[in-house]
């Protein structure tokens, strides 16, 4: 049987993969990435449908968090512009101004005086909160706790399901609601011209650059441990060893990739996890019915629909990408087509006559947002697990499930950093230090989603 040999072996080919690689490539150690499709990006991916440039789902880019840091590091630099959160609120199955700032909050009728009180009141205080005093309380817990006023208790769960993509209060640590709402406020988001495949294409291009070998259509079968280097087992045969594994890939694929799914560690992270899903509808229309209804969200349903086109270059000219999307609970009884009929709906009261506009359409029934949500009952983000795997030596995994720090693309790619520097220096992930300074050597790639 053919046998191959490298120092590290990153199995996954998403942006945590190609993040964890060129870490280590960057360090000197001889790198190869198995990814079992014929292109890189996992969920990261932009697909062209007749000119418009969908994301698999709404995305964007936290500009205070973790992931842009790691961007820059390397150079990945995309463009684009800040959304306005400015439009429609889905409330009593009627559209309403959204109270989101200014005079639009002061003189929302969907709002009691007491409610806005009660809501001024916690963002006088909210950045001053230390996230992690609430990471073993339940966001439902919490919300029944610090709000007397039911529209105020709606207004912030649905802005914690807008800023964690999670519809779950009852599962939900508040520790995570607390975190992304001051990252927000740090920076705000961006909607990037050409899409996250722009991000995609960047920390390949860097990865390559610092001599990581990638290896597409590479699907991995095993990884085992002998006693003294991992055994990689691919479908087609070939098995390659390295000193150390590195799995980017959600939990439930670790879990049967990894010692033929008898890990006892892996084994208890999946059990346990609850991935976070979406409904999600693209379009493309020739134009908007309403030009000025953006943005809308619902506050009595778990809804969002956002003009992504209008602050990102993701469509022909003049013409619309628009991205709607239901948070699903995780014991949500509705049918696909049930999801997909109330998105329409909302787009209905929204942008009246659209259907004669579209263009492309693409719907994404069950998309997994992120692989497990940062549940109060394991401690929130302190809680979440890796990114060493305990019990075998220098295996690690990352991705948006692992590590401490930040959520969605935040944590998928400070995990991967820290999982990186521990291999790079030995230390345990408690003495790590990072450094986010740009090297020099290392040019911005300057991403303006032309392609």
């Amino acid at each position: 049987m053919e046998s191959k040999h490298t120092q590290v072996i990153v199995v996954g080919g998403g942006l945590s993969g190609l993040t964890a690689a060129a870490y280590l490539a960057r360090g000197g150690k001889r790198v190869t990435l198995f990814e079992k499709a014929s292109h890189l990006g996992g969920r990261a991916r932009t697909q062209e449908v007749d000119g418009f440039l969908f994301n698999m789902g709404p995305h964007a880019l936290y500009l205070g968090g973790e992931a842009r840091k790691v961007l820059r590091e390397f150079g990945v630099v995309p463009t684009g512009r800040k959304p306005k959160p400015t439009g429609s609120a889905y409330a009593d199955g009627e559209l309403h101004p959204l109270p989101s700032e200014g005079l639009t909050f002061l003189r929302s009728k969907l709002l009691s005086r007491a409610a806005k009180m009660e809501l001024l009141g916690f963002f006088s205080k909210a950045l001053l909160l230390k996230s992690r005093d609430y990471a073993h309380v339940t966001l439902r817990d919490w919300l029944n706790t610090e709000f007397r006023q039911p529209e105020a208790r709606s207004f912030i769960e649905a802005l914690a399901r807008v800023l964690t993509y999670t519809n779950a209060p009852e599962y939900q640590s508040v520790d995570q609601f607390l975190t992304q709402l001051k990252v927000y406020v740090k920076g705000n988001v961006l909607y990037m011209d050409g899409g996250w495949q722009t991000l995609v294409d960047g920390m390949r291009l860097a990865a390559v650059e610092h001599g990581v070998e990638i290896v597409t259509c590479g699907s991995v079968e095993s990884v085992c441990y002998d006693g003294a280097r991992h055994v990689v087992k691919l479908a087609n045969g070939v098995v390659h060893t390295a000193e150390t594994v590195i799995v980017a890939a959600d939990l439930s694929t670790a879990s049967k990739l990894i010692e033929g799914g008898q890990n006892v560690s892996l084994q208890e992270w999946s059990a346990s996890a609850k991935p976070v899903r979406a409904a999600c509808l693209n379009l493309g229309l020739r134009r908007l019915p309403e030009p000025d209804n953006k943005y809308g969200l619902g506050l009595d349903a778990p809804l969002y629909v956002s003009v992504h086109s209008g602050y990102a270059r993701l469509a022909p000219h003049d013409q619309v990408v628009l991205h709607l999307m239901k948070y699903l609970h995780p014991n949500a009884q509705e049918t696909p087509q049930q999801d997909e009929q109330e998105l329409e709906h909302i787009m209905d009261l929204m942008q009246p006559g659209w259907r004669e506009e579209v263009v492309a359409h693409q719907y994404l029934p069950r998309m997994t947002v992120i692989n497990d949500m940062s549940l109060a009952a394991g401690g929130g983000l302190e809680g979440r697990p890796g990114p060493e795997v305990p019990g075998t030596p220098n295996l690690y995994v990352v991705g948006d499930w692992v590590g401490k720090q930040g959520s969605l693309l935040d944590a998928a790619l400070a995990s991967a950093r820290t999982a990186a520097q521990m291999v790079l220096t030995g230390a345990p992930a408690e003495s790590r230090h990072i450094s986010h300074k740009t090297h020099n050597a290392h040019p911005e790639y300057q991403l303006s989603g032309s392609r």
